[in-house]
């Protein structure tokens, strides 16, 4: 995790070790369909808008493996704030309330 995050929950369960996070999967048969993990985070509110935060992926097994080029993965996430501004309107007539 990017130390300015908090872990709050994944569709997997993981185990997090510091900024970790450690998915043990057992073993995954060859050519076997992916495996889609989502993460819910909390940025905190003092992060400034606009501000791109990198994330790092890594695989890894304990049997042999011929490819390890596609073990990992990286992206960037801008940080952007929504605000939820609800608008009131009164239904009330003129003179009425």
């Amino acid at each position: 995790l990017p130390s300015p995050m908090t872990f709050i929950t994944a569709t997997v369960p993981p185990v997090q070790q510091g900024n970790t996070l450690v998915w043990n999967l057992s073993d995954l048969p060859a050519e076997s369909l992916p495996v889609e993990i989502t993460l819910e985070l909390m940025v905190p509110i003092s992060l400034t808008q606009g501000l791109a935060v990198n994330h790092n992926l890594v695989v890894t097994t304990t049997s042999a493996e011929g490819n390890l080029g596609n073990n990992l993965a990286a992206f960037e996430q801008l940080i952007v704030f929504r605000m939820f501004l609800p608008l009131l309107r009164s239904l009330a007539g003129p003179g009425v309330g």
